[in-house]
């Protein structure tokens, strides 16, 4: 399990910048509920730091697809 912590840390130190689902439903005005159904089965890229925080290049490209 020691292997793995640096990959972990290092996600961790990358995410602490991204939104959280809070944020983007401030943002966007797009229910959390959907945020994290989006999450949950896959079509998102989230990381929990206390509280789930959303990849933003992984957010662009699902509202990108959700826009058309």
């Amino acid at each position: 399990m020691a292997e793995h912590e640096p990959d972990v840390l290092a996600r961790a130190r990358t995410a602490a910048d991204w939104p959280t689902v809070a944020d983007l439903e401030a943002e966007f005005g797009v229910r959390g509920r959907y945020i994290r159904r989006a999450i949950a089965a896959g079509d998102l890229s989230a990381f929990r730091l206390n509280v789930l925080r959303v990849d933003p290049a992984s957010w662009a490209a699902w509202l990108a697809g959700r826009q058309k």
